[in-house]
């Protein structure tokens, strides 16, 4: 999942050299946030112009020669202004960003707890800090592999999702849903009020559906990287807690629905690009609303009927059954 990170610090870093001012970046962000050290270099250059009032395309000039590495280019830089979110999804990205950072360095925060507690006389205080580390050694085999990027992972943006990606030339009908809502958010408010997840065939389409109406309905930025963030850290907090058990692959994602599961950042990218029609998720959300009410219907129907069927126990040949006595019960005389 290092993809995703890299498209959120590439969309942080192409915000900046769009020029302008973008104070949730820079008030929030340091150059040891990034993961990927070309990363760190491009966002220390441009702080270090901070005031300098130059142009997007004298930014780029001057941070290129500035850095002098292979791989920070002009063009380099244009493509990342090119392909920079808008102000609004950028504060979203900033906040990925942060959380990666935070997650990559408390990765070794258990190591200073077996420290201490191989050194501690205190059997009480031996056993506390040990179910700390292993707490945080718990929290960091989730959550890091989402989090943690190849410093050797190439920043040329045609290996990045845009071209490993294909785009569907159709889609199922429930894809067609979401891919609607990912595209036109602002129908999430009406089709939360009614389509249940539970129509959803796949862990992974209902995940996508339940976070990317929800995210439309409170009015929040959405596009492939936000969406897929979301869906792999409520996938780890599962995982953290228990609720989820199967296996993942740091390379490729969850394994959610077997092991040729498509990754959720792919998934999702697939969707977001892929042509669908404005109203699709309230025509084709109906229709499986309905196909879903009728199934449950239906299998409600046959349990009920299954368990009023009443099966007569057989009769032994030969066996009769025991005579039932009536009780006597006393007469009052009647005088003639």
């Amino acid at each position: 999942m290092s993809q995703l990170i890299m498209r959120a610090e590439q969309g942080v870093l192409g915000v900046m050299l769009t020029g302008g001012d973008q104070p949730p970046i820079r008030d929030h962000l340091t150059s040891s946030d990034f993961g990927h050290p070309v990363h760190a270099a491009v966002y220390s250059a441009l702080r270090d112009l901070d005031g300098a009032d130059l142009p997007p395309e004298r930014l780029r000039a001057v941070v290129a020669s500035t850095l002098e590495l292979p791989e920070v280019t002009e063009q380099w830089l244009a493509e990342l202004a090119e392909r920079a979110p808008d102000h609004y999804r950028a504060q979203t990205y900033t906040k990925i960003v942060i959380d990666a950072a935070f997650t990559r360095e408390t990765a070794d925060w258990a190591e200073p707890y077996r420290d201490a507690a191989a050194s501690t006389t205190d059997p009480v205080n031996r056993e506390h800090l040990l179910r700390v580390s292993d707490a945080l050694d718990a929290q960091a085999e989730v959550f890091l592999p989402t989090a943690a990027i190849d410093h050797e992972r190439t920043v040329d943006l045609t290996a990045g999702s845009r071209a490993t990606v294909e785009i569907a030339s159709e889609l199922s009908r429930e894809d067609l849903v979401i891919a609607d809502l990912l595209q036109h958010p602002d129908q999430a408010r009406e089709v939360a009020a009614w389509l249940d997840s539970a129509v959803f065939t796949s862990e992974q389409r209902r995940l996508v559906f339940e976070i990317t109406a929800s995210t439309g309905y409170d009015g929040d930025p959405i596009d492939a990287v936000i969406i897929a963030w979301q869906v792999d850290r409520e996938r780890q907090t599962a995982h953290l807690w228990g609720e989820r058990t199967q296996e993942r692959d740091p390379g490729a994602g969850w394994a959610v629905d077997g092991p040729d599961v498509e990754a959720d950042f792919a998934y999702v990218t697939r969707l977001e690009r892929t042509t669908v029609t404005r109203g699709t998720a309230v025509v084709v959300g109906r229709e499986l609303l309905i196909a879903h009410v009728q199934t449950e219907i239906h299998a409600s129907t046959t349990t009920i009927s299954a368990q009023a069927r009443v099966v007569q126990p057989a009769r032994q040949v030969g066996i009769e059954p025991p005579l039932q006595i009536a009780p006597t019960v006393d007469q009052p005389q009647i005088e003639r």
